[in-house]
């Protein structure tokens, strides 16, 4: 599952994954979830930019806050 978090000022300008693995950090900024358990990591970003980024959520998250 990929979700999109909306906002404002998430990144300095909109990069792109340019490989695979996906790294967890571009253009210095990343996304830390937080899963039902309250145990936090950072995942991987597909896309980001100053009003959005896309992510990834691994199938083993149920609960999560982003």
């Amino acid at each position: 599952m990929i979700i999109t978090v909306w906002g404002t000022n998430l990144a300095p300008r909109a990069a792109g994954a340019a490989a695979i693995p996906l790294p967890t950090t571009l253009e210095g900024a990343s996304v830390e979830v937080i899963d039902g358990s309250h145990a936090d990591a950072h995942v991987q970003v597909t896309f980001l930019a100053p009003a959005l980024e896309c992510v990834p959520i691994p199938r083993s998250s149920r609960q999560m806050v982003c």
